[in-house]
């Protein structure tokens, strides 16, 4: 029973994994508490479920282990092919509205393989109750195994085979209880290899959907991994280059682009393209020419055309700062010659632990273009473009430095009057008059602004206003720059980024920031929604006076995640709560004291979800993507919660647990949350590896504090009134799932801090009924 036990526990925590990159392809990578809130409705409704069943199971808890087990290794892959039929799409959430029942739908058939897989740990407990210890150890083991089975099954599979393989590895929990248990994997791995593998869908609001459907389009490379699906699609009429000046006289040649997630990463550029992306206003970060000596740093890769601009303009050494090494295939081979530095690692995580300077840091638009201009990415973290990161860049600049960041042109802009408004901030700090070290470049589609390290000398303002002159370029600041420039060839009424710039960089920018029509200061690492311009107010304003025609200014990925919110709810009322009713009541129950039971066990569940969820959104910063994040989190609180949780008795024989772990967590929360800045600034340049061990040795400490109340509570429970645990348990699970789906749109509204000092509040305020009642 340990080994079923472990491999089981295993395949639980790798499927959060698994599923957070199925739904990061098909929608966006930031539904990571969703996966988290349907693996707790699983947990929560099994706990019910067998409460109410225990009477009719018992002496037969074994045979049932291995139903359940089986059933939920058959489970994931048929429920995966029913989430995806079911067609869910969260850009048709307010527009159609049979796609609110198409969410619940598919967070309920999710949820189906972890009520099945937990429904049978809870059996393996209560067969195993004379050796709890040693089934303890091996759900400790399999649990702390998965996160890191998960990355390796990323890496290994493609993303079609990861719902079966995940079944396989849960089959393999059968094993070890008898010879006939070989039969379970080898008919999961015979269903697998015997219907076609279930299809991975794109939604059809993402590039990648749109350029396959052009006449003659195709896949002409597909690679799959941990940090994404990498797909290359060729059509005789894609041709991409976003931002292209008005003013070019020649066909954008044909030619593959690249996607990530369905996101477009750049065209896949040859040398002379070099001439076509000098006709962009990203170019605006070499129209004053460069030294002979001039070092170039890129930031994303893409396709490489800035790649081949860079060399073109004279650049004596190119640095390549991207993440994904497999782009190295995708991109032609000219492009990434011996001349080119690659350094694969997230931008943040480098440039702080990185001590280079560069004469020109070019940030391309990787990434992220249809999703954030549709409002998709507001409940997404982007730490490049917090203050702090803004200030990273800055401080890799050399003396004579100059760093380019394009944006798409949104009318009214937002992203780029935030990054305007986060420069101000930076120089401000620094001491210097953001207003002559700013210049920002404008056509129709894309907007580039450009951050000098020494003011722009009159010299230098002309040979820019003469290059955009020369491709049709508006030059909506530059100091000394004639007013007529800013709207000359593409013109808007009224001229926003003007009076962006005038406002943001004259002597009252809070001013502006106030009569601004969207919310646009700068954000920071503790709240890095940097595509969150909408606040709630305003999006119902805006709603009730537009109707239909203010659809496009919806933040979709807060109105997905408010939803899964408010959906969670009845969800867990029904299969959790609901089940319990069925319970007789105690008879020594009094209103008052479930009252009281019912909210320490419901704070303890939101408490630690707001804990868990926050911790993921901050560790992608340092460990540069959700996946990692999610691995990392989830192996540390699971482990060392769980290692709390095995302690709590001993504790409390001491006498000390009635204020001791409500205090540890009222204290190490904070610390850890100082920690993790701490790593970023000391850890930045170490490997992944270590920094996932680095990361889960700072959660440690206060998971494994985590991890006493909920025992402890429940040990209490039961020495006064058994009849209780099962609603207890179940109040606990309800709550971590509303928990789980809240947390994200608590940090949105009030930052990570915020939530730290809510999850503090709720364990303290824990602590105090638990001296009250239990």
């Amino acid at each position: 029973m340990p080994a079923a036990l472990a491999l089981l526990s295993a395949a639980l925590l790798a499927a959060q994994v698994v599923l957070l990159h199925l739904l990061a392809i098909t929608h966006w990578a930031h539904f990571a508490s969703l996966v988290i809130g349907l693996a707790l409705l699983g947990f929560g409704a099994s706990g019910s479920l067998l409460a109410v069943l225990a009477h009719r199971l018992r002496g037969r808890e074994r045979a049932a282990f291995a139903v359940a087990a089986l059933l939920s290794a058959l489970a994931f892959d048929p429920a995966y092919r029913i989430a995806t039929a079911i067609r869910f799409d969260a850009f048709e959430l307010l527009a159609v509205p049979g796609q609110f029942l198409k969410l619940a739908l598919s967070y309920a058939v999710l949820s189906l393989p972890f009520f099945l897989g937990a429904s049978a740990i809870a059996l393996a407990f209560v067969a195993g109750r004379e050796r709890v210890a040693g089934l303890y150890a091996a759900n400790l083991l399999g649990s702390g195994l998965g996160g890191l089975l998960g990355l390796a099954l990323l890496e290994l599979l493609p993303a079609e085979r990861l719902p079966a393989a995940i079944g396989l590895v849960g089959a393999l929990a059968l094993v070890p209880l008898a010879r006939a248990g070989v039969a379970a994997p080898a008919a999961v791995l015979a269903l697998a290899l015997v219907l076609p593998p279930p299809r991975v869908p794109v939604s059809s609001y993402k590039d990648e959907s749109m350029a396959l459907a052009l006449p003659g389009a195709a896949t002409v490379a597909l690679e799959d991994g941990a940090l994404g699906r990498l797909r290359m699609v060729a059509a005789p009429t894609l041709r991409h280059l976003p931002g292209a000046s008005l003013a070019l006289d020649r066909p954008v040649p044909a030619r593959p682009v690249i996607f990530l997630n369905g996101q477009p990463l750049g065209a896949r550029a040859l040398p002379e393209d070099a001439a076509l992306h000098a006709m962009t206003t990203g170019a605006a970060a070499f129209a004053v020419p460069l030294a002979r000596d001039a070092s170039v740093l890129v930031v994303g890769l893409g396709g490489g055309g800035e790649v081949h601009l860079a060399r073109a303009r004279g650049a004596a050494s190119v640095t390549v700062l991207d993440p994904d090494a497999r782009l190295e295939t995708l991109v032609a081979p000219a492009t990434l010659g011996p001349d080119v530095r690659r350094v694969h690692a997230g931008a943040r995580t480098w440039l702080r632990g990185s001590r280079e300077r560069f004469d020109r840091i070019v940030v391309t638009q990787t990434g992220s273009l249809g999703g954030v201009a549709a409002g998709m990415g507001a409940a997404g973290e982007d730490y490049l473009f917090t203050v702090e990161g803004v200030r990273d860049v800055w401080r890799r600049l050399s003396d004579r430095g100059l760093l380019a960041v394009t944006r798409w042109v949104l009318e009214p802009p937002r992203d780029v009057v935030r990054l305007l408004a986060t420069a101000r901030t930076v120089l401000g700090d620094e001491g210097l008059d953001a207003a002559r070290h700013v210049a920002l470049v404008r056509g129709w589609g894309t907007a580039t602004l450009l951050l000098s390290r020494a003011p722009l000398a009159a010299p230098q303002v002309s040979a820019l206003t003469d290059w955009a002159a020369e491709r049709w370029f508006d030059v909506a600041w530059a100091p000394g720059a004639p007013p007529e420039a800013a709207n000359r060839f593409n013109v808007l009424e009224p001229d926003w980024f003007r009076a962006a710039a005038e406002g943001l960089l004259g002597p009252a920018p809070e001013a502006f920031l106030e009569r601004y029509p969207f919310e646009v200061a700068p954000v920071t690492d503790d709240a890095p929604f940097f595509h969150h311009f909408l606040a709630v107010p305003d999006a119902v304003r805006l709603l009730r006076s537009e109707g239909r025609l203010g659809l496009p200014y919806v933040e979709w990925g807060l109105v997905a995640q408010a939803l899964a919110l408010a959906q969670a709810v009845p969800l867990a009322a029904i299969l959790i709560l609901a089940p319990l009713l069925a319970l007789p009541r105690p008879r020594a129950a009094s209103a008052g004291g479930r009252s009281r039971l019912f909210g320490y066990f419901a704070l303890l569940g939101v408490g630690f979800m707001l804990l868990e969820i926050s911790s993921i959104q901050r560790l992608v910063l340092f460990l540069g993507r959700p996946v990692y994040a999610t691995a990392a989190v989830l192996t540390a609180f699971l482990v060392f919660a769980a290692a709390g949780s095995a302690s709590a008795t001993a504790l409390a024989r001491r006498g000390a647990a009635r204020f001791l772990p409500f205090a540890g967590v009222a204290l190490l929360a904070p610390a850890a949350y100082v920690a993790q800045d701490w790593l970023l600034d000391h850890a930045a340049g170490a490997a992944l590896p270590a920094r996932m061990a680095l990361a889960c040795a700072v959660l440690a400490p206060l998971a494994f504090w985590m991890g006493m109340p909920f025992p402890l509570g429940l040990s209490r429970v039961a020495a006064l009134e058994p009849g209780w645990l099962p609603w207890c348990w179940g109040v606990n699970g309800f709550l971590s799932v509303v928990g789980a789906a809240a947390a994200p749109l608590l940090a949105v509204a009030v930052g990570f801090g915020g939530v730290i000092a809510v999850a503090v509040a709720a364990y303290l305020l824990a602590g105090l009924l638990f001296s009250l009642t239990i």
